[in-house]
Parts: C-alpha cells; structure tokens; sequence
C-alpha cells in the first residue's frame, strides 16, 4: 500500500465507532451495510410497529366490550324510604356493590369501519416513508462508494504528474549545469513541480473528505472496495417509460397515497356523527345493604341501546369541512408529489443520455494526449521540442485524464441516480431492507 494511501485511511478511520464491522467488499454490500448501521431507519421501523399496533386496536372497534364495577364503602342514606316508621330519619349503611356490563357495537354510522381505514393508512404511510428512507439511504451510500472511487483516481494521476514533473525537473537541473538549458527553463520546471505537488496534496484532501463521509453513510473503512462496473439494464428505452416506472412504485407517491386514503377515512368518520349509535346491551349486579336498604339483592337486564347527538352546537358541520378540505389539500400534494417525481426522472435520464454521450470523446482525448506527450518526450530528448512544450503537453495529460476518469464515475453514478429517482435502487442492486 503506498505511503499516501496508509495515511489517508488511518485519518478516514480515526473517528467512529467502536467495534466496527467488517470492510464492505463491493456496491451492493456497502449499501446493505449502511441500511444496517443507520439509526433513522431503525427509528422508521419503530414508528411502522406502532402504526401497526393502532390497526389492532381500531379493529377492537368490531369487538364486544366488557366492564367490571366493583365498590364497597360507608353511606349515608336520607330518602322517603328510610323516613317511614318511627326509626331515624337517615340510614348509616357498610355497602357493597359489584356490576357486569358487556355491550356489542351494532351501528354507529359507519365510524369503527372508517377508523380502521385510516388506521391502515397511517401503516402504508409509516410503511411506505421507511421505504423512502431506505432508497435514500441507499443512494447516500452509492454516492459515498463512488466518490471515493473517483477520488483515489484523481490521487493515482496526481501522484503519477508529480512523478513526471520531479523526473524532468532533475532531467533539467542535469542539463542546466551542462549549459544545455537556461536557468528560465530550470526555473519553469521548478515551478510546475511545485504547482504538482500541491494539486496532489488538494487531492489527497478530497480523498479524506470523501472516506469520511463514507465512514459516516456506511460504518466502516472503505478498504479495498471493489471497482464498479457500468451496470446493465438500469435505464429503460425511453424517458416516459422511466417515468412510468416511478409514477406506479416510486415511495413517494406510495406516501401520498396513503395521506389521500387517510384523508378519504377522516371525511367519513367526521360524518359518522351524523348519525346514531345503536348497540346490544347486557348487564347485571348484585348489592349488599344499598340506598338504605338492608340485605342483598341483584339486578339483570338486556336489550338495544340507541343514543343519538342531535345537535352539538354546528361542531359536527364544522369537523366534516375540515376533514373534506384536508382531503382536497393532499389530493394536491399528490399531484405535486407526482409532478416532482417527473422532473427527478426526466432530468436523471437526460443527465445519463449526456454522460453517456461525454466518456467515449473524453476517453479519447485523454489517448491522444498521452501519444502528444510520449512524442515530445522524445523529441525533447533529441532537442528537437522545448521544455515549454513537454510541460504543456504534461499539463494538458493530467487534465485529460482527470476528465475522463471524472467522467467515468459521472455515468456510474447516473446511472444509479436514475434508479433511484424511479424508486427502485435497492432492488436494482439487489440489496433487501433489514427486517
């Protein structure tokens, strides 16, 4: 491992976290490693667990309820009853009292069935915003592999351009003492060595910052990753296709829709109090010297409960306008979800159409360049070309290359760019969500 490479990974892994797991081998692992170490998703998990709990205890809704009342206690009882006679006109009682009541939910404006739709909802929406996270998780962890990628080619011909200018620098400080050259031209190839040596040293910079974001998306090292492949299959023929593709599964209007449903269930449960609530009614207690009277006694009963709110001073109006203009505003924000989505899509596969088209003349730029400079390496050997020639010709290598290599990295990127504004970069990878 070169000098460079040892000291920017011990900076890169100086911070985190104790125990960290095991270096990602390529793409696919890193990102499931992130999915992994990231908080915010074992969070969503969470929120997803309690949307479900509230599924269950809407749909207790359908179920019968019972209740036990239980009492004992001192009373003290002053009535027409213990009034008769000739005794005291108040009754001091120990009294004991127990009741069982169960009821069975017949109607009640169709409240329970749209409660429990809401409840659903409000699941798909916790559901569907875990798996926005993991997407954006995903293409967080995709970008951090590939910057650092692109990085450690950007050092690789940074350090390979400082190597050339030192060796034509002490070619020339050979020549300048033969008389061949003039102190201008040691000068000039000073000054360009130097001007190497800090565009390798900003580098370097940007390969530290980029593992360390890594370190941070994914949790480990980025040690030894594998190199990425221009992915097969990823971009569909045609843009609409693309944007088709997000239109049906992309999370965000997963999202959207589950709000809609919610919002449609808030309307119908602000209608329900419309309406009467009727239900079946069973109940029976047992008493021990109670309301005055000495010894036990019980009581049973059954039979249909109606209760009706007639009039709640124009709340019930009010709750069902809020609830329908709640409906309107996130069936717009839908349609705002879905407009945004389009643009995301278009501008990633116009985005892909242009790296693809830019590689192959970068790629040859950089060839040709490095035939310019081979040619006049020789024929400034031969003092057939100036020094300020090969410099130039140097110069505009290590541009080329570093362009080419940038663009490399640009279309990898756009192609997952692409996947991700569709909404299926886990599964493009192949990468499953932990549970």
């Amino acid at each position: 491992m070169p000098p460079w490479r040892r000291g920017i990974w011990g900076a890169g892994i100086a911070a985190p976290v104790l125990a960290p797991p095991a270096p990602a081998a390529d793409l696919s692992e890193a990102v499931g490693q992130a999915l992994a170490y990231r908080p915010d998703l074992q969070r969503q998990g969470a929120l997803a667990a309690a949307a479900e709990a509230a599924v269950d205890a809407a749909l207790a809704g359908y179920l019968p309820q019972v209740d036990l009342t239980l009492s004992s206690g001192w009373q003290f009882t002053e009535n027409p009853t213990t009034r008769s006679g000739d005794g005291p006109t108040g009754v001091n009682q120990w009294n004991k009292f127990g009741a069982l009541e169960a009821s069975q939910l017949l109607f009640d404006g169709f409240g329970t069935p749209y409660r429990v739709d809401r409840a659903r909802a409000e699941l798909g929406t916790a559901r569907a915003e875990g798996r926005q996270l993991v997407e954006m998780i995903a293409i967080d962890a995709v970008q951090a592999y590939i910057d650092v990628q692109r990085n450690q080619a950007f050092v690789e011909i940074a350090s390979t351009n400082l190597a050339v200018h030192r060796r034509l620098l002490s070619q020339v400080r050979v020549q300048a003492a033969a008389g061949q050259v003039t102190d201008a031209d040691e000068a000039q190839a000073r000054a360009r060595a130097a001007f190497a040596e800090a565009t390798l040293a900003e580098r370097l910079g940007g390969l530290a910052t980029a593992i360390a974001v890594y370190v941070e998306r994914v949790g480990a090292a980025p040690e030894n990753l594998a190199e990425v492949d221009l992915p097969a299959g990823l971009r569909p023929a045609a843009e609409v296709d693309a944007v088709a593709v997000a239109l049906e599964q992309h999370p965000s209007l997963t999202i959207g829709r589950a709000i809609v449903a919610g919002s449609t269930a808030e309307v119908g449960i602000a209608e329900s109090r419309y309406w009467p609530e009727l239900d079946l009614v069973a109940r029976g207690g047992l008493q021990d010297d109670l309301d005055g009277i000495e010894g036990s006694g019980g009581r049973a009963e059954a039979g249909a409960r109606l209760s009706w709110n007639l009039y709640a001073g124009g709340g019930d109006q009010a709750a069902v306008e809020r609830a329908e203009a709640q409906l309107q505003a996130s069936g717009y924000a839908l349609d705002e979800r879905a407009r945004l989505v389009r643009e995301e899509v278009s501008v990633a596969y116009r985005e892909l159409l242009t790296a693809e088209a830019v590689l192959p003349p970068l790629r040859d730029h950089a060839a040709g360049a490095r035939q310019v400079f081979a040619g006049y390496r020789q024929q400034f050997d031969i003092g057939r070309r100036s020094l300020l020639d090969l410099l130039d010709a140097q110069g505009e290598l290590f541009t080329a290359e570093l362009r080419a290599a940038d663009a490399r990295y640009r279309l990898l990127l756009a192609h997952y760019q692409l996947a991700y504004s569709m909404g299926g970069l886990t599964r493009a990878l192949g990468v499953a969500p932990p549970e």
